[in-house]
């Protein structure tokens, strides 16, 4: 994790779908979308059906043959598999929700939803969540779930969590489940009623949150400056190491820095062992206040980091007795600190991993990353605004 990212936000990258700008497609809609003048639609641009003061909104992915024919989301083969596990699941259907569409025009074959048409139709979706306000948004499949989380992992990973997240101004909890048409084809296909057991357990257990969901808190960029001060003086960092001793748990980040031993092995310039390695700076937080203390960087002169470094050593070798430090991803950061700190690192010192522990919880792939983390808790992927944030 960087604490060193810039003030200023980074450039909005000016994406273009078929030759179409996402600026253009979000402030013309329909009239650059290419379903805007389908005449084989007998349902076009169709709105949202149920609840209009739900607490739950479920999103999915477009409509289908039988949706395009009735004018209602979710009533073919697929929705009637979702209607009947909601009404299993003590969700009343026809009163207490609020059904949509990441597209409201049904696209040719059922296909999957083109980006063009998908950020035509955003404005319209994200003003009736805005107008309903829902405690609690279903995204039913991948689609819908990469329409709030973009460049995420599969719903495989996803369904079963809840995620804070900010549609417009409003503020409520998603949760992603498997399409009802995929549960329908590994009961089919397959003949395995796995698929459809987890689906209805998810939508139980949305069913009996949703009656004391708290509020979401969701961070914004400019809280993760919130208890931060940069410390650049040595004295100052000696103090504080000194104070920051006494406490018995703390977080503590590294930012490193190697290079590759050749370009046939780029995963050496994550070891200390690297040519001109490096600690950059040293985080530690006791979560109200968090303090940066750059070590081996070019700006800090060669006497300066030699104070650093005893302030750090007697600081490292203080933490017996019960006293914890936290990581994530605590291997890698260990292998750094025994490296330049081993005379004075002891290995009984308790050492815990988010990492770890979050794997512990859910042990899907990807899903441990500090970004996922901290969207899981906060509603923020922290990694989006790090140094190399180019977005």
């Amino acid at each position: 994790m960087g604490f060193f990212y810039s003030d200023d936000e980074a450039a909005t990258a000016k994406t273009t779908t078929k030759g179409v700008s996402i600026e253009t497609m979000h402030s013309q809609r329909c009239k650059v979308c290419p379903r805007g003048g389908d005449l084989r639609l007998r349902h076009p641009k169709m709105e949202a059906t149920g609840a209009k003061d739900s607490e739950l909104y479920i999103l999915g992915e477009a409509p289908g043959e039988t949706e395009d024919r009735v004018g209602t989301q979710f009533v073919g083969r697929a929705g009637e598999t979702l209607r009947t596990a909601l009404r299993r699941a003590s969700v009343n259907d026809e009163e207490g929700v609020r059904f949509n569409n990441v597209i409201r025009c049904r696209p040719p074959d059922n296909r999957t939803p083109e980006p063009i048409e998908i950020e035509c139709c955003r404005g319209f979706i994200e003003e009736d969540i805005q107008r309903v306000k829902p405690r609690a948004i279903i995204a039913t499949g991948g689609v819908p779930l990469h329409w709030f989380l973009p460049h995420k992992e599969s719903i495989s990973s996803w369904r079963g969590r809840r995620i804070p997240i900010r549609v417009g101004t409003h503020e409520c909890w998603l949760y992603p489940i498997f399409h009802p048409s995929y549960v329908m084809r590994s009961r089919d296909q397959y003949g395995s009623g796995d698929v459809a057991e987890v689906f209805a357990r998810d939508l139980k257990r949305i069913s009996a949150e949703l009656v004391e969901l708290p509020q979401p808190d969701i961070h914004t960029r400019e809280q993760l400056h919130d208890g931060v001060r940069l410390v650049t003086d040595p004295e100052d960092i000696d103090k504080i190491l000194r104070k920051l001793s006494k406490r018995e748990l703390l977080a503590c980040d590294l930012e490193t820095f190697a290079e590759p031993v050749s370009k046939s092995a780029p995963s050496t310039v994550f070891k200390p062992q690297a040519p001109n390695a490096r600690i950059l700076s040293i985080a530690l937080s006791y979560g109200e206040r968090t303090y940066v203390l750059p070590y081996q960087r070019d700006e800090i002169s060669h006497s300066d980091q030699i104070k650093i470094k005893k302030s750090l050593a007697r600081f490292l070798k203080s933490r017996t007795g019960g006293k914890t430090l936290i990581f994530q991803n605590s291997g890698f950061d260990f292998s750094w600190l025994y490296y330049f700190f081993r005379e004075v690192i002891d290995t009984t010192t308790l050492w815990h991993d988010s990492q770890a522990l979050a794997y512990a919880l859910d042990e899907r792939k990807g899903m441990t990353n500090l970004g996922t983390l901290t969207l899981l808790n906060f509603g923020i992927d922290i990694k989006k605004y790090g140094p190399n944030d180019k977005s």
